[in-house]
């Protein structure tokens, strides 16, 4: 079992090397450690979901706006 300190130092070396030889790294097995491969394969996936989850949280923060201006209209013309 990988510290925590182990797994944060695996996503930084992670981030620098990038997506695409993190992909190859995996696919290669070049990790014998089996707590980085597992590591890698869930990193590479919250990179493939980072856009879905930045698009989703636009969204919920334009609703809320539009929901605060409603209610101020609403109360200003009251």
């Amino acid at each position: 079992m990988a510290s925590r300190q182990e797994r944060r130092t695996w996503r930084t070396e992670f981030k620098g090397l990038g997506t695409r030889q993190v992909s190859e790294r995996e696919r290669a097995a070049i990790w014998h450690h089996e707590d980085k491969a597992r590591e890698a394969r869930r990193w590479l996936r919250g990179q493939e979901l980072r856009p879905y989850f930045v698009g989703a949280t636009i969204g919920a923060f334009a609703t809320l706006a539009a929901a605060i201006v409603a209610a101020l209209v609403g109360v200003w013309f009251k």
